[in-house]
């Protein structure tokens, strides 16, 4: 399923619902649908450990600052997408270079394209894989539920083994839960 790409070192699995148009997809689930799938995920193996986290989020450009009110700290990351694989069905799998940025890189918060208020239930799978059910408030009266599975990767990274783990959890996600 995931195949390595040259300078990749953290990969976004976003599941969707169907496809609109060409590059437009329905990645817009109720809370009900995000629920019974952390269900799903959590009594596949109840040792996994879930947690929640807060956030608000700020992008400019191809950064993003990441304020974690959980935690508080404060993360700035410049993302440049370097493969969309539109090729599994149900899924879109982003090859990402990610690099952390110091926060004085991140210009002035009223200089942002867009800012979200993040509030996310996340499931540890592996130690470098999460799933991640997100619901997501941009301001405009609507909450949009997400569901994602993120890898961080690093070259010593076992991909035989995260791909054992991606093909589960993404069989067991889509199964009665995609319309």
């Amino acid at each position: 399923m995931l195949t390595k790409v040259d300078l990749c070192n953290y990969i976004d699995i976003v599941l969707f619902k169907k496809k609109v148009f060409e590059s437009v997809y329905d990645i817009n689930f109720t809370k009900n649908e995000c629920e019974s799938n952390l269900y799903k995920v959590v009594n596949n193996d109840p040792t996994m450990k879930v947690f929640k986290k807060h956030s608000y989020k700020y992008f400019h450009d191809c950064i993003e600052c990441n304020i974690n009110l959980s935690d508080n700290c404060t993360i700035v990351h410049a993302n440049t997408t370097l493969k969309i694989d539109e090729t599994h069905e149900y899924l879109l799998v982003n090859y990402v270079n990610r690099q952390q940025l110091p926060l004085h890189t991140f210009p002035s918060k009223m200089d942002v394209d867009s800012r979200c208020d993040s509030k996310r239930v996340s499931v540890k799978v592996l130690n470098n894989m999460y799933i991640n059910f997100d619901s997501l408030d941009y301001g405009d009266g609507e909450v949009y539920n997400h569901i994602n599975i993120n890898i961080n990767l690093s070259p010593s990274n076992d991909l035989e083994l995260i791909n054992q783990k991606v093909e589960e959890y993404t069989t067991l996600l889509r199964k009665e839960s995609i319309c």
